[in-house]
């Protein structure tokens, strides 16, 4: 029976020989082959938190010539932060690709092939990017250290202290304030900012003369942000100057008895103008988290002369 079936059994393990040939063989040289792209691949990592893969062409004083994403790119030295020839250093990082249609896509880096494109991880899967569509790519976290938040929405309190003629008639006193602050997008560091504040006011000569005053103002900053790509604890700090303008209305109440007694207009408002210059440090207690150290001068525009004052205040920030 053995001898019968022999010449069938031997059929049949030749043909399964000859299917893991065709199947595995071609498997592994792919394999060997994704490996061997991703350890010759090129790497170059830029403090924006761009990212260039391909080959490098050329290096000298100038700077590094790539070939990515179907072009040379020159690159000044001094701008990388690193570079590599395994594409696995950068796997997993969370990435944002630009595509020549105009789309952005988000995803960590899985692997990259000159022919094949970029393979990420999505939220919604694996996708496989081909490289001739890739305008840039860039590392989602140091891409906000280099450029900074977008906005920030935060509260500042402390205390103004009046100088001049203003220090004769008026105490030192709080003051709190609610602000926004915008990423301007086109000027690292420039923000755009409004401020609505509340300045307490005790006039000195008769307390029974009671103020109460407003401000909105707006104003632009500048926020110096080589500090965050740094790898060293002085990563945290982010020092920062502005100025701006705005109005203050200011609400004057006479509660003194003659005035009382005598039916007199207790009430008087007015509206100045404002201006404000600061200078200030952020410190970066997480990445959306911001304590705030700031100073600066004030000035109330009345008639023809400033009623000027210094500032000192302490502020708490969420950064988006």
């Amino acid at each position: 029976m053995f001898e019968k079936n022999k010449p069938i059994m031997i059929q049949r393990l030749n043909s399964m020989r000859n299917f893991f040939k065709a199947a595995l063989i071609p498997s592994l040289i792919l394999v060997l082959c994704v490996i061997s792209s991703t350890a010759s691949g090129d790497v170059i990592i830029l403090k924006d938190g761009s990212i260039y893969l391909g080959q490098i062409k050329s290096a000298d004083s100038k700077g590094i010539v790539i070939e990515s994403f179907g072009k040379d790119t020159t690159i000044s030295q001094s701008k990388i932060v690193k570079s590599s020839k395994d594409v696995r250093d950068i796997a997993g990082i969370p990435v944002e690709v630009l595509m020549k249609d105009g789309s952005i896509m988000k995803g960590e880096v899985l692997n990259y092939d000159d022919e094949i494109g970029l393979l990420i991880r999505a939220d919604f899967g694996t996708l496989t990017l081909k490289a001739d569509r890739i305008v840039s790519i860039h590392n989602s976290v140091q891409k906000k250290l280099y450029y900074g938040p977008s906005a920030h929405i935060g509260i500042t309190s402390g205390i103004y202290f009046p100088v001049g003629g203003f220090k004769a008639d008026f105490m030192n006193q709080p003051f709190i304030s609610l602000f926004t602050e915008i990423n301007s997008g086109f000027a690292r560091g420039l923000f755009f900012g409004a401020d609505l504040g509340y300045f307490f006011l005790r006039y000195k000569p008769d307390r029974d003369i009671q103020y109460n005053s407003f401000t909105l103002k707006a104003y632009a900053q500048y926020r110096f942000l080589d500090f965050r790509t740094l790898k060293s604890a002085a990563r945290i700090f982010v020092p920062f100057v502005s100025a701006g303008a705005g109005i203050i209305y200011i609400a004057r109440r006479d509660e003194r008895l003659l005035s009382l007694l005598t039916f007199a207009d207790t009430r008087k408002n007015e509206i100045d103008a404002l201006y404000n210059a600061a200078l200030g440090l952020d410190l970066c207690a997480t990445d959306n988290v911001i304590i705030r150290v700031q100073g600066g001068w004030l000035a109330i525009q009345q008639k023809s002369s400033l009623l000027n004052s210094f500032t000192a205040g302490l502020g708490f920030i969420g950064a988006f």
